[in-house]
Order: structure tokens, then C-alpha cells, then sequence
């Protein structure tokens, strides 16, 4: 198999952020939220990769960021915040398609990793 090397998929996804790659964009705030792949701990950077992520209308990123939003990482704290509530304001229509994925996820109880 392939040795995990963090600092390596750092450098493939930023050089993928800066194509507007979504999953890259949350794996990259992913690595910001925890301080790996030799970056500095960041929840600011994480929350603003997540956005840019959610904005695209990527579920997962909708879901970390209104994880951020809900425990404040990188945000301040706004649990009636449009992408938190589960609201398309300022998501434009694919929101409603993440919905069901964000929703399902709250109901588990589910939090993200990357806050």
C-alpha cells in the first residue's frame, strides 16, 4: 500500500482548492481544524475552506460548517445561521438537496471531525 504522508496530500489538496475541488476544499479545512500535514491549527482557515465548500452546494461541507457554527470554531456561535438551521438563505437551491444528509446527521448526533 501507499504510506499515509499528510504533508503530501496537503500540497495535492491545495493545488486541488485552487482548481474549486469541494472535497478538497473540506479535506484542506479538515487539516487546518486539526493543525495536520504541517499546518498551524486554524479553525478560522477551516471555517472559511468549509464555506467555500458549502456555497458549491457540497453536503459535507454544509454539515462542517454549520458544526462550526454550532460549537463557534472559526465563527461566532449562531445556532439560527442559515446553513445551521438547515435553510437555503445564502446556499442557493442545492441546499435543499443536502438537506436530507444534513438533517440525517443531526438527528444521529453526528459532529463532523474537522471542528
Amino acid at each position: 500500500g501507499v504510506v499515509q504522508d499528510d504533508e503530501e496530500a496537503v500540497k495535492l489538496c491545495t493545488q486541488a482548492v485552487e482548481q474549486g475541488f469541494a472535497p478538497a476544499q473540506l479535506q484542506l479545512g479538515s487539516y487546518h481544524a486539526k493543525g495536520k500535514g504541517g499546518l498551524a491549527q486554524n479553525d478560522e482557515e477551516a471555517a472559511r475552506l468549509y464555506r467555500q465548500a458549502a456555497e458549491q452546494g457540497f453536503a459535507r461541507g454544509q454539515l462542517a460548517l454549520g458544526d462550526c457554527y454550532m460549537h463557534g470554531k472559526g465563527v461566532p456561535p449562531d445556532n439560527n445561521h442559515p446553513i445551521r438551521a438547515g435553510g437555503r438563505s445564502g446556499f442557493g437551491r442545492r441546499t435543499e438537496q443536502a438537506r436530507p444528509v444534513l438533517h440525517a446527521g443531526l438527528r444521529r448526533g453526528a459532529r463532523p471531525r474537522r471542528c
